[in-house]
């Protein structure tokens, strides 16, 4: 068996021993030719053609596709934006409605029940004030509780709301 020292020397001497490589020159005479003899060759136009139109035809199919999806995808829009239209135009229609005869008189009894009750309120609460005793322990509270008030009338109100 050899020593790696013998095999890189026998290695060398083949290298030294081999034909010395062939100028710059000459290889870019070899490429010049190379790329003359690729040029001159004729173009196989059947199997790359027939693979250019399928390619070319999958490709026009793909747009066709595109656009009938991008035509659908419009149309559902503008029906939408259509139906958005009219729910908008029926409720600006609803609102511009007169109320019927019967709501307004439910109003207009809702609204005299509570002036009724407003006038019930403010009554009592007078009633009561005129016969608090102010330097008695109700009175004494009640002045401190009626500052946080517009007036004792409205204090006395909200206490005797309270109280029921």
């Amino acid at each position: 068996m050899a020593s790696l020292d013998d095999l890189l020397r026998d290695l060398e001497n083949q290298h030294r021993a081999a034909a010395p490589q062939p100028p710059d020159n000459g290889l870019d005479q070899t490429l010049a030719a190379l790329q003359q003899e690729y040029q001159a060759r004729p173009q196989p136009t059947g199997e790359k053609s027939s693979q250019g139109d399928r390619l070319s035809s999958m490709l026009q199919a793909l747009e066709q596709e595109t656009t009938a999806n991008k035509l659908k995808d419009c149309e559902k829009n503008h029906r939408l934006y259509q139906d958005i239209n009219r729910l908008i135009a029926e409720q600006q229609k609803q609102a511009q409605q007169p109320l019927p005869e019967t709501d307004l008189k439910a109003i207009a009894a809702a609204e005299k029940q509570k002036q009724a009750q407003a006038k019930y309120w403010r009554t009592k609460a007078e009633t009561w004030l005129k016969q608090l005793d102010p330097l008695s322990n109700e009175g004494l509270w009640f002045m401190d509780f009626a500052e946080g008030y517009d007036s004792q009338l409205a204090a006395a109100i909200e206490y005797l709301q309270a109280l029921e």
